[in-house]
């Protein structure tokens, strides 16, 4: 099976931030996200969402040049993100990759991953 892969939307420039939107849709059972380049970016919240089928969403990251090992992301808590139910979290880190993960799940697993990420940007003049 393919990893699922990302869209982005950006949603502009107000307030000296940038704001974007990455979304994995409906990730089926036993599934990756493609990983995003997310160090640019480094307030991040997780919203997750969708037909669960006893599948389970752990957010991961890597700060490797080039993506091999991952390891799973943090709340600020410095609870680990991992979701077998809907709900919002914040992500703690700022990895240069970041990624979900689908384990588990039966035939109906259907699972959303939608990321707001935000950058600030300073403005000259």
């Amino acid at each position: 099976m393919a990893d699922t892969a990302y869209k982005v939307e950006h949603l502009g420039i107000s307030a000296g931030n940038n704001i974007i939107v990455v979304s994995w849709l409906a990730m089926p059972k036993d599934n990756l996200g493609v990983p995003w380049c997310s160090a640019e970016y480094p307030d991040k919240t997780v919203h997750i969402r969708g037909t669960f089928d006893a599948g389970t969403v752990t957010i991961e990251g890597t700060n490797e040049l080039i993506p091999v090992n991952y390891i799973g992301l943090a709340d600020p808590q410095g609870t680990a993100i991992s979701q077998g139910i809907a709900g919002i979290e914040a992500i703690l880190e700022n990895p240069l990759w970041i990624r979900p993960r689908v384990t588990g799940g039966g035939a109906a697993c259907a699972i959303d991953v939608i990321m707001v990420a935000r950058r600030n940007i300073r403005r000259l003049g």
